[in-house]
């Protein structure tokens, strides 16, 4: 899972494909829980890689921002699809963005 947040700061260089199959890693920067700023990688499954895939730019600039969009932006897309599918409520999905690692 990603918080709103972390998925605005998100750059291209930050999405790498895994030694194995089609999955890849997501390297988070800064975290809310992480006060060391270490930073944490997360797998990525083989359906999250596709989609991102089908959104890089060409060429990519590994630099620029996967989402383009502020926190705010994305927390409200997220509310917005949460109260459609009958999420209302649940602080997890109003707030964060799932990596669907199933």
């Amino acid at each position: 899972m990603l918080r709103s947040g972390e998925a605005a700061e998100l750059r291209w260089r930050d999405v790498q494909p895994a030694d194995v199959g089609a999955t890849g890693l997501v390297k988070i920067r800064r975290a809310k829980n992480d006060p060391d700023g270490r930073g944490a990688v997360n797998p990525l499954s083989a359906l999250v890689m596709a989609r991102l895939d089908a959104i890089r730019p060409q060429p990519c600039d590994p630099d620029a921002l996967i989402f383009g969009l502020s926190e705010d932006a994305i927390r409200r897309r997220i509310k917005k699809v949460a109260e459609r599918i009958g999420l209302c409520g649940r602080a997890t999905a109003a707030t964060r963005c799932a990596s669907d690692t199933r």
